[in-house]
């Protein structure tokens, strides 16, 4: 389920994040292309972290109680 979710949020997050930088270079040169890219692509990698780092936090297992 989150692989899905993942998808279909990150195609739009990523497309939103590409033309909002696109817009600001105000061209459509190469190399403006390639600076919104990469911006795009460090935000997601910056998102996967973050929830790489809550999944890790939050989801711990617990250690069954002893049972002396």
């Amino acid at each position: 389920m989150s692989q899905q979710i993942g998808i279909t949020m990150g195609i739009l997050i990523m497309s939103a994040i590409f033309t909002a930088q696109l817009l600001a270079f105000g061209s459509n040169s190469s190399a403006a292309v390639l600076g919104s890219v990469s911006v795009a692509i460090a935000v997601n990698a910056a998102l996967c972290l973050a929830s790489a780092l809550a999944v890790g936090t939050f989801l711990r297992t617990r250690r069954p109680a002893s049972t002396i």
